[in-house]
């Protein structure tokens, strides 16, 4: 019974989304634009030229997704066949992925007390074959080992993507985090700060990459893939009160299946993707987002502030984010006690409050099985309690209190 009612509870129309896009009528006008695609044919540069006055007017490159970004910035560098890029286990299929369509060398190190890269663990993995790093900022949280790690690669000549993705937006000492490193990568897809259908940006002021991506021939997005693309995020998250329990079906049934370990040695080569352009429609609705980009930060942290102030996750025994330098493109909580978690979710769900499941390990899947990995004791004992609460930038005062009142109510 608890099950139905937690399905009925996500059909109501006073359900709380996990991701909702803070689109308001202008964007609302783009997503429609695609019958008349040639109004909006220089948004992809038009994009570019406003990243680059946000970054500091280092080069920008827009593309069709984030991992394009970091396939293209791996491949500028020209490394040896044999040559390894150290990234963190914890983290999506999007980042291990250009590792590999790069034909290099992935090795998976462990994360911190709050999921990101940790310094010790990539010290431990660095090889005489290491020639770089991608440095994510996962849920929008500045990596707390940032700064040890930028230093540890220019002590070896490594090369630094730092893997923005979650963290546009995100700033040290009034500096864009899209100036570090060698190469930055943000991306619009999914539950991203600035929310899409696709999309992504590769942006340097690395003289390699720069030479590189001009001179790289990159094709021209099919309209059709993009409409394609636009009209599952509409349906998706557009109309989310109609269709979240049918994709809420499908996502949990691809999750399980996409994590169970199989025979297939070449079961990487189901996560192909294409390089290409930035579609002009996601263009446009990222550049048209751009301006309230302050908006979401400030509504973001609000909301985070609420939890975080409130207690009750504490309470109940989860280790919650650290608000400093933090966007909260996601509110990442784990608890030792995976069945908490579980416990947690569905009195949530039975609340008509979405949560979102967090990632299996990449050594766990098949697209990791092949990488080379270091000791993960954080990764190993986190990942199966972690999950996220939404906090997205439409929710107000009342929806937070709403979602502390639901935990509250679980029943331990």
């Amino acid at each position: 019974m608890s099950k139905i009612k937690r399905f009925v509870s996500l059909f109501s129309p006073h359900s709380i989304q996990f991701i909702q896009p803070y689109w308001k009528k202008e964007q609302w006008a783009i997503l429609l634009g695609f019958f008349n695609r040639t109004k909006y044919s220089q948004a992809p540069r038009l994009l570019e030229n406003a990243i680059m006055k946000q970054d500091g007017e280092i080069f920008c490159r827009s593309l069709n997704l984030g991992r394009s970004a970091i396939q293209i910035a791996l491949e500028s560098f020209q490394f040896p066949p044999e040559a390894e890029v150290i990234l963190p286990s914890f983290s999506c299929a999007g980042v291990i992925t250009p590792v590999i369509f790069a034909g290099l060398q992935p090795v998976l190190v462990d994360i911190d007390d709050h999921f990101n890269i940790a310094a010790a663990s990539v010290r431990q993995a660095i090889s005489s074959k290491t020639r770089a790093i991608i440095l994510p900022h996962l849920s929008g949280k500045l990596a707390g080992d940032f700064f040890e790690l930028l230093d540890i690669a220019n002590k070896t000549s490594i090369k630094v993507i730092v893997d923005a993705t979650q963290a546009l937006g995100l700033k040290v000492d009034d500096r864009s985090i899209g100036t570090f490193g060698n190469a930055c990568i943000y991306s619009f897809n999914g539950g991203k700060i600035i929310p899409g259908s696709g999309g992504g940006l590769l942006v340097s002021d690395d003289e390699e990459v720069i030479s590189h991506i001009k001179c790289r021939k990159i094709p021209l997005p099919r309209d059709e893939r993009g409409n394609i693309r636009i009209f599952h995020y509409f349906l998706k998250h557009g109309l989310h009160k109609i269709s979240h329990p049918f994709y809420g079906i499908r996502d949990a049934v691809n999750h399980r299946f996409a994590n169970r370990p199989s025979q297939n040695p070449d079961m990487w080569k189901n996560h192909a993707y294409p390089v290409e352009d930035m579609d002009s429609i996601e263009s446009a609705l990222a550049l048209s987002q751009l301006k309230y980009l302050p908006e979401i930060i400030a509504n973001r942290r609000q909301n985070a502030e609420r939890l975080i102030v409130s207690d009750v996750l504490q309470n109940l025994g989860f280790r919650i984010p650290d608000s400093k330098n933090h966007l909260f493109t996601k509110f990442l909580v784990t608890h030792a006690n995976a069945q908490v978690s579980m416990k947690v979710r569905n009195t949530l769900h039975e609340h008509g409050i979405e949560t979102e499941q967090f990632y299996t390990p990449l050594n766990l899947r098949d697209i990791g099985k092949t990488a080379r990995k270091v000791d993960t004791p954080n990764t190993d004992r986190f990942w199966k309690g972690a999950f996220a609460i939404p906090v997205n930038p439409w929710l107000g005062p009342q929806d937070m209190e709403r979602i502390i009142h639901a935990l509250k109510k679980t029943v331990l």
